[in-house]
């Protein structure tokens, strides 16, 4: 019996990229990542069967270094519109993201705020009529909230695609994956580290997050390093059958072949539910600056 993750599992990672515009994690020591590696980054990434890129508008640069690289028509790309401007419409906002990463089309656009779309119908109008042209194939929403995802679906705003965080403490989702599947929607999770708070040691980390410090510590405890660490928490999102696409956030090609190998080295673990954890701790944009 195979004890360690099926090879599949790789197969549903999906590149983050928010790494290549801004400076960004709390875990993350390098800073921006340079061009030059980003282009390293997507080569290794094709190589180990990773085709699907999640970027957006308010990522920094990140949708123009994606666009020198010239290696964007051999993935499928997402992006994200911001909450528009007055005067703006979300078509505006597609089309500075196609002239940035210099491509015809997306796989999927998404609203990057979800209150945006429950503040104005007429956005999701707008975003059916631009899946209608044949410049995005897939539309809908990044989530925060499942309260969020109840008052869509409500208004009848069945998306093609969501994302949602998704960690071993933030299940705050799971039981609406069913009630998605039925309505055939494709469901892409990111925060598999929390944002790198599941792979920094505890004991380095402010008197905030005193609430979930032994929870951290006992993780930690079962793993002899942080690559073993990583893989299992990778391991945990891409197991999960419902689950399409889980977003992974690199800082150079070195770091995403560890996160391969480690991957398929995760054991399978029983991680129960971590209960009562606050969104004080779920939702990073609540963390001190």
């Amino acid at each position: 019996m195979n004890d360690h993750a099926p090879s599949y599992t790789v197969g549903k990672l999906a590149l983050g990229t928010v790494q290549f515009g801004l400076n960004y994690g709390i875990s993350n020591s390098a800073g921006q990542t340079t061009q030059q590696e980003v282009v390293t980054i997507l080569k290794s990434s094709l190589v180990f069967g990773l085709n699907v890129l999640d970027t957006a508008f308010m990522y920094g640069t990140s949708e123009e270094v994606l666009g020198n690289t010239g290696l964007n028509s051999q993935f499928k790309i997402i992006s994200k519109y911001p909450v528009p401007e007055a005067g703006l419409k979300i078509a505006d906002y597609l089309q500075k993201s196609l002239n940035r990463l210099q491509v015809g089309s997306l796989y999927g656009y998404l609203a990057h705020s979800a209150d945006s779309l429950l503040e104005n119908k007429l956005e999701w109008i707008e975003l059916k009529n631009l899946k209608a042209t044949g410049l995005v194939s897939k539309i809908g929403y990044s989530l925060y909230s499942p309260e969020q995802l109840k008052n869509l679906l409500s208004r009848e705003m069945i998306p093609d695609l969501v994302q949602v965080p998704y960690n071993v403490f933030d299940r705050r989702f799971e039981p609406w994956f069913g009630i998605l599947k039925n309505n055939n929607v494709e469901i892409h999770t990111r925060s598999s580290f929390l944002q790198g708070l599941l792979l920094v040691d505890p004991k380095e980390l402010s008197s905030y997050f005193d609430p979930v410090r032994k929870n951290l510590m006992e993780i930690r405890g079962r793993f002899a390093s942080v690559e073993e660490l990583s893989g299992a928490l990778l391991y945990f999102c891409t197991n999960n059958p419902m689950i399409d696409q889980v977003i992974m956030g690199v800082n150079d090609a070195n770091q995403l072949g560890q996160n391969i190998k480690s991957i398929l080295s995760a054991p399978l673990m029983n991680w129960s539910p971590f209960e009562n954890i606050s969104d004080e701790i779920l939702l990073p944009f609540n963390w001190p600056k």
